[in-house]
């Protein structure tokens, strides 16, 4: 469901608690005009008796209630009025006179003006167009992006209940099927609380689409809210995650033409894993666990270089940048019934990173006891740049902090990579006259 209204109840908060701000500082001045004209010890009484009564007023609006017998510093919160939560406190009034935040609080104000018009019209938009209306404001995207996040984390909210949803680059194809609301349908789901992801309101079927993946589909927004259903037959067994689209659309032309290949689904996102990939993932799997009481297995193919390991990394583990969103984009925190923990566990621990790993490409040299590059693959392995060391000290740092069985395999092929200075692309197999089908089919069947 949408939290749309917890998000305009916020929004109503931090405009009230700016109000009162103001409030505030305007009877400061009038305080400070009228002293500029009163007798100096008359002044200074009036201004410690009107300090009194705004320190009154301030407890009164904050909610806080003092007592008889009672020392001022051990107050108690009046059950009456609560005070402004603390996780809705975006920003204070006091930046709009700082020189270097006035600009931020003016685009975070405006932002939250796009926000609220979009609760209360019940539209989307994208972060890309919440950008362009904010350009006169805010110069980059990633600046319009750390607002949002900072929106949604002191909110604790996600991104799509602000109703601003990623655009999805991801696409999947093999014998699936599911049924999909619009993201009009789920803002009436949200609103009217009647639709259920069993689809028992008939008003639901009807609206809804059933979308078949045979010949490739892309992948919603939001899938954990407009995917209601799958269809998926007990043979397919295996996800196969493939970070280049130009590889995806290659599996995909022998898919329908080999009955061994029917028990793949075949998804990308088309480069690194983007948010609406992450959830469809997430949400298949747990649909799989709790109706069919199963687990799938997944496969991740990737470069054998620093980005294509941390590409396998984000769909195991996840990102840094979406600690509050976690439960819709991890199987480690995937929230679903007790029933079903237990196979999207084993999901989530029989993940494995196939490849292409830089060691295949690596001969033992007997003498030496050490492996070395082999001469005949040198032309296809590329080497590491200053960005690639980096990446590779920081995601040896990272996976140290998990114990899941691919991070054993990701540390080893980052610190080859390391020893040897050098990278390799997918498209190297090529190179070595090695089929896709038939890199994966051997691995995958170990």
């Amino acid at each position: 469901m949408l939290r749309t209204q917890q998000v305009m109840s916020c929004i109503e908060e931090q405009v009230l608690r700016l109000l009162r701000e103001l409030t505030m500082n305007t009877e400061e001045m009038k305080e400070r005009s009228s002293q500029s004209v009163l007798p100096a010890g008359l002044a200074c009484s009036e201004h410690e008796e009107e300090r009194k009564r705004r320190e009154l007023t301030s407890e009164q609006q904050l909610g806080i209630d003092y007592h008889e017998g009672q020392p001022e510093n051990q107050v108690r919160k009046s059950t009456e009025q609560p005070p402004l939560s603390e996780r809705c406190i975006f920003f204070a009034l006091k930046d709009l006179f700082n020189a270097h935040s006035a600009l931020r609080f003016v685009s975070k104000l405006q932002l939250m003006h796009l926000i609220l018009q979009l609760c209360v019209y019940h539209k989307f938009s994208t972060k890309r167009d919440m950008f362009y209306c904010m350009k006169p404001l805010m110069k980059t995207q990633t600046q319009c992006n750390q607002v949002l996040k900072e929106l949604s984390e002191n909110w604790n909210v996600h991104r799509h209940d602000l109703h601003v949803v990623p655009q999805s680059r991801g696409e999947v194809c093999g014998h699936v099927s599911f049924v999909q609301l619009s993201l009009n349908d789920v803002v009436g789901a949200s609103t009217n609380e009647t639709l259920t992801r069993n689809a028992t309101d008939s008003r639901v079927i009807n609206a809804a689409l059933h979308i078949s993946a045979l010949s490739t589909c892309s992948i919603p927004s939001i899938p954990h809210l407009q995917i209601i259903g799958f269809d998926i037959p007990l043979e397919v067994d295996s996800l196969l995650i493939v970070e280049k689209e130009s590889v995806f659309q290659q599996l995909k032309q022998t898919l329908e033409d080999k009955i061994e290949l029917r028990k793949y689904i075949l998804i990308t996102s088309k480069g690194y894993p983007d948010v609406p990939t992450r959830d469809f993932i997430v949400t298949l799997v747990t649909y799989v666990a709790k109706y069919q009481k199963r687990a799938l297995k997944i496969y991740l193919f990737t470069d054998g270089d620093p980005f294509g390991a941390e590409i396998a990394h984000v769909y195991i583990h996840g990102s840094k940048s979406f600690k509050n969103e976690k439960k819709y984009l991890t199987l480690l925190h995937a929230e679903c019934e007790e029933a079903c923990k237990y196979w999207l566990m084993q999901t989530y621990l029989n993940i494995q990173w196939i490849g292409v790993h830089l060691e295949e490409f690596l001969l033992e040299n007997r003498d030496r006891g050490k492996l070395e590059l082999n001469p005949q693959y040198k032309s296809c392995l590329l080497p590491l740049d200053t960005n690639d060391h980096g990446k590779i000290d920081s995601l040896l740092s990272s996976l140290s902090e998990f114990e899941h069985s691919c991070c054993e395999m990701l540390s080893r092929q980052l610190c080859f990579m390391k020893e040897y200075c050098c990278k390799v692309e997918i498209e190297a197999l090529s190179f070595a006259r090695v089929d896709y089908w038939t890199y994966i089919l051997g691995k995958t069947s170990l």
